[in-house]
């Protein structure tokens, strides 16, 4: 689309020939454009519906989703995709047990983990999945653990486990015309790690990986002749919080994303 909105191409191309392709009609277009057309873009909004946009008191994790390695090798195994965890200040505090000592432990529940599983442990390696409800989410446990502690820093591990499971929608595919029919889940272990300054009540580092098994399909995300049981990673990573790492998150336009 151009910035006056008119159509210059699109498309759905899961290759770099089929990219270029829709790359190059858009630029056919935009170069037959008369004098008249603007070609700057008006200022844009970058809140969200729910009203609430980047959490500045809180921290970015980049994340990526891949499908790992198997024991017998798919061509498409190599494939991955990008999206933005936000975590607002008060998100961050869950992961802090009361006692701040060496051994000291907590249960994390609250908006982080639902957030973590509901819309970031999501199979959008290949294409568009739906976020988890609520009642997909069968069993989760996560659980912090204080490494060590001084007046500066709290270092934390964070561990976990989490099984997902939905029912086949019926939902047809219309480019496709694949329909789902079989259940859809995963099983994951999740692990992280973490470092907290106390001066400032922010995290400065926050590692964190899930990793397990994935089954079935959801009716955009293009696993049809790809079902598994299949292993599949997420890998989360602390980034600093300017304009280059600010895309919004897949799913941060759902209006429980930022709270509940």
């Amino acid at each position: 689309m151009t910035p006056a909105g008119n159509f210059l191409a699109s498309g759905n191309p899961l290759n770099a020939h089929g990219a270029r392709g829709v790359l190059n009609q858009s630029l056919r277009r935009w170069n037959a454009l008369k004098g008249d057309e603007p070609k700057t873009l008006p200022k844009i909004n970058s809140k969200i519906k729910s009203g609430k946009g980047l959490p500045t008191d809180g921290i970015i994790l980049r994340e990526v989703m891949r499908d790992l390695p198997r024991s017998i090798q798919n061509r498409d195994s190599w494939r991955h995709n990008l999206d933005h965890f936000w975590i607002s200040q008060s998100e961050c505090l869950e992961l802090l047990p009361e006692k701040i000592e060496a051994g000291e432990s907590k249960d994390i529940e609250g908006n982080f983990k639902r957030k973590l599983l509901q819309f970031h442990v999501v199979d959008q390696v290949r294409g568009q999945a739906s976020p988890w409800k609520k009642g997909e989410i069968k069993d989760s446990k996560l659980k912090a653990f204080v490494e060590s502690a001084d007046d500066q820093w709290i270092k934390l591990n964070v561990v976990g486990a989490a099984k997902m499971r939905k029912e086949p929608s019926g939902q047809q595919n219309p480019y496709t015309g694949n329909r789902v029919s079989r259940e859809c889940g995963m099983d994951l272990k999740i692990a992280g790690l973490a470092t907290f300054n106390r001066s400032t009540q922010r995290f400065e580092k926050f590692d964190m990986v899930a990793v397990g098994e994935r089954w079935g399909t959801d009716v955009f995300n293009f696993r049809d002749k790809d079902p598994g049981p299949h292993p599949i990673g997420f890998a989360f990573e602390m980034l600093p919080a300017d304009a280059a790492n600010r895309p919004i998150p897949t799913f941060s336009r759902w209006a429980n994303y930022a709270g509940k």
